[in-house]
């Protein structure tokens, strides 16, 4: 009887440690949600961590440290952290993205339209947290990738006080790629050109796709809450068609609400502000596919 439960106690630990010495291959991408008025966001990595579901965690320190302009990720467009590692099998709860970005001698920056350049400096009292939550599981010998929305949109905030750094404080968004397809569309001239859009005479600014979970959502500026858009799609103007358009990718499979604004300069990411959409749409994604939505 003893020697039975001894087995019965020794199972589920032995199971334990035979997931942990498997391995499977990772992959991790990073992509960005826009911003208004900057040329550039150059923000260092160091590395990542895989946050275990024991409140561990796996690190990756890249050989050299990286500094990436996350303005160069819009649009679907990604670059690639970790590139099919083996990593010890199980399921994590998330992901800690490595920032080197201290509160003084930052050398991650953000720079300006008008040529202004200001460090960036991790800021922890306003939710600058870098991991992102969301679990998933390495299977042994298969392998998983996963993407990253850093969302810049949400993520600067503003000097406070005498200070002169803006405040890095990452709104992350993690989804597995076998689950996700993209939104793309034109938008009509007319959108961009209203008299109440707040871009003055700059079009590349100001103009975005905001895209929230579920059908009928309520359409609303951004400000801290749980309702706010889940990302950001910038709208741009294609040199050779002479059109508008826009690209939100890494949507995971499922029901959304769909808005444009041309004033999206004006939300601040904290505060509630009064902002006008127009051409509010439910649309449905799904995994590996591109769903068009032109805005006529």
């Amino acid at each position: 009887m003893t020697h039975r439960l001894l087995q019965r106690a020794l199972l589920p630990a032995l199971s334990a440690l035979l997931l942990a010495a498997c391995e499977g291959e990772l992959q991790i991408r990073l992509t960005d949600a826009p911003i208004d008025d900057a040329t550039a966001v150059n923000v260092r990595f160091t590395g990542v961590e895989l946050l275990t579901e024991a409140g561990t965690a796996e690190t990756y320190d890249f050989d050299e440290v990286r500094t990436i302009n996350l303005l160069d990720l819009q649009g679907g467009r990604t670059v690639t952290l970790v590139s099919d590692d083996d990593v010890p099998g199980g399921t994590y709860n998330g992901i800690r993205l490595l920032i080197d970005a201290p509160s003084s001698g930052s050398e991650s920056t953000i720079t300006f339209l008008d040529g202004s350049e200001f460090p960036l400096v991790l800021s922890s009292a306003a939710g600058g947290s870098r991991s992102v939550s969301g679990s998933f599981t390495v299977e042994e010998d298969e392998r998983l990738a996963l993407t990253i929305d850093f969302d810049l949109r949400r993520s600067i905030l503003e000097p406070t006080g005498t200070a002169t750094a803006y405040r890095l404080a990452p709104r992350l968004r993690l989804v597995n790629d076998a689950d996700v397809g993209t939104l793309t569309g034109r938008v009509a001239s007319a959108y961009i050109t209203d008299p109440d859009c707040d871009n003055g005479d700059d079009n590349s600014i100001g103009n975005t796709v905001y895209v929230f979970s579920g059908r009928n959502a309520t359409v609303s500026d951004m400000d801290n809450a749980v309702d706010d858009a889940i990302t950001f799609g910038a709208i741009t103007l294609d040199d050779s068609s002479g059109e508008y358009g826009y690209t939100v990718g890494f949507l995971p499979a499922g029901n959304y609400t769909v808005a444009l604004t041309c004033q999206g300069r004006l939300d601040d990411p904290v505060t509630q502000e009064t902002i006008a959409f127009t051409g509010t749409t439910n649309v449905s994604i799904e995994s590996g596919r591109t769903r068009t939505l032109d805005f006529d």
